[in-house]
């Protein structure tokens, strides 16, 4: 099994402080944002305790899901064992660090990957990523890695 860390891998850190740490910029801009919005209507007197009362929890829920869909979106590394890989959010990685201690751990086959305009475009599964080389340190080895396992069943394809 060969795992290639994303710029995002959350390395050694805690679940709930890689949860905290995604959460802290889009809660902050939204509340600076109410903040914002309040301070201008005080100023022009209109009364903004509804405002403040409403707006702030909704902004802080809504930014609070974002970070944490973020979080499950965002790709922190790439495991692959033969001609079968799965790409791991930081989200995964941050409850379970280890992928061959990982019981949920789903591989799915690769692909053929292309270039595009320096990036790659790799199907895993039924999912397409896209792969940048300033998202991977170690780009051209995933890259040759990925090409390989592509190659498996070449012999076996139509």
């Amino acid at each position: 099994m060969t795992v290639f860390p994303s710029v995002h891998h959350p390395g050694d850190t805690t679940f709930s402080l890689v949860v905290a740490r995604a959460q802290a910029q889009p809660v902050a801009l939204a509340l600076v944002a109410i903040l914002t919005v309040s301070f201008v209507a005080l100023m022009q007197g209109t009364p903004v305790l509804g405002l403040l009362v409403w707006a702030t929890p909704l902004a802080y829920a809504l930014a609070a899901a974002w970070a944490l869909y973020e979080l499950r979106r965002r790709p922190a590394e790439i495991v692959l064992r033969g001609g079968f890989a799965t790409v791991r959010s930081v989200w995964e990685v941050a409850r379970r660090p280890d992928p061959t201690t990982d019981k949920e751990l789903l591989l799915f086959r690769v692909f053929p990957p292309a270039r595009v305009d320096g990036e790659l475009t790799v199907s895993i599964g039924h999912d397409v990523h896209t792969i940048r080389p300033h998202d991977w340190p170690k780009f051209g080895k995933l890259s040759e890695a990925l090409q390989a396992a592509s190659m498996t069943f070449a012999s076996t394809s139509g």
